[in-house]
């Protein structure tokens, strides 16, 4: 099943609140009023950039990891530009992607992942490692200066 994009888990995975006006309650005494922020409901409401990649880069990393195994859509772009850490979660609930990545390959064997390392040195395109999506730590923003793709490994 896909990870939500706007937050922690799974899609359709839920965790409601036993009190959820409680809670609200809590955070406003605590935290005060704070007005409401700007908030995308969907994934496609992002503004995200096109690719920076030319089409032979595409081609040649579908030549690498399989046809179906590359990603130059919007929406696949976003969810991998950052992690799951609080401000990362806020700024894509508010719709900012400020730097996008240019693709999301999913390599299935070491061959593959060693085919897409070479072709991205030879390119200069930045590669960027995406394991379980969290980065609470900022790691999963590509450099704004040069294309880049991520590597995700696993679902």
């Amino acid at each position: 099943m896909p990870m939500k994009w706007w937050g922690w888990g799974e899609e359709g995975e839920t965790f409601p609140l036993p009190d959820p006006e409680g809670f609200w309650t809590y955070v406003r005494q605590r935290l005060g009023e704070t007005g409401e922020s700007p908030r995308i409901d969907s994934l496609e409401a992002v503004d995200v950039r096109p690719s920076r990649l030319e089409g032979r880069d595409v081609e040649a990393l579908r030549r690498a990891a399989g046809e179906s195994a590359v990603a130059t859509d919007a929406t696949v772009r976003a969810v991998h530009s950052s992690g799951k850490g609080y401000c990362d979660v806020l700024r894509l609930r508010r719709g900012e992607v400020t730097n996008p990545t240019d693709a999301v390959v999913w390599p299935e064997t070491e061959e593959q992942v060693a085919a897409i390392l070479d072709l991205a040195a030879g390119r200069g395109i930045v590669v960027v490692p995406f394991g379980g999506g969290t980065s609470v730590v900022g790691g999963l923003q590509p450099a704004p200066d040069r294309p880049s793709i991520t590597l995700h490994s696993g679902d």
